[in-house]
């Protein structure tokens, strides 16, 4: 795998941890109690990640387009979860409603994917190396918090 494969990957994975953080921004923030919508928690890190960065506006608008992908997906997420939770509702869980939830979730992020990672790849690839440095940092420091930290076998 070439550098800049390793690059863009890693600009990636990155960027989906950090939109996965903006649309599930929990406590730690000060929003879990509450109830701001995800669209006020993607503004707040929106600041924070802009001015941790020092993005010039050409990167804050293509951050800004990246954040109203991630927001557009949590709320088409979103409204699926009541058909997901209306499987336990039954004294036996139907498998293959279950599976069949499964399979439609990973074909909307397969026809999804394409667009989400070319927005990513178009703000990663505004960053300089040092912004990138620093992305890597606040990604980091965010991995340690939150709900899954609860279940790392670490």
């Amino acid at each position: 795998m070439s550098k800049r494969s390793k690059i863009l990957l890693a600009s990636v994975i990155g960027l989906v941890t950090l939109g996965s953080f903006t649309a599930f921004a929990g406590e730690k923030c000060g929003f879990g109690k509450h109830g701001f919508s995800p669209e006020k928690r993607a503004e707040f890190i929106l600041k924070r990640v802009t001015g941790k960065l020092d993005l010039n506006e050409t990167q804050v608008s293509k951050l800004k387009a990246v954040q109203a992908q991630f927001i557009q997906q949590h709320k088409e997420r979103h409204d699926r979860r009541d058909e997901l939770l209306s499987l336990l509702d039954t004294p036996e869980l139907d498998q293959t409603k279950a599976l069949s939830f499964v399979q439609q979730r990973g074909e909307m992020m397969k026809q999804k994917a394409p667009q989400m990672i070319a927005l990513m790849a178009d703000f990663s690839n505004s960053l300089s190396h040092e912004q990138r440095g620093e992305l890597k940092q606040m990604i980091k420091k965010f991995s340690g918090r939150g709900f899954a930290r609860h279940f790392r076998s670490e």
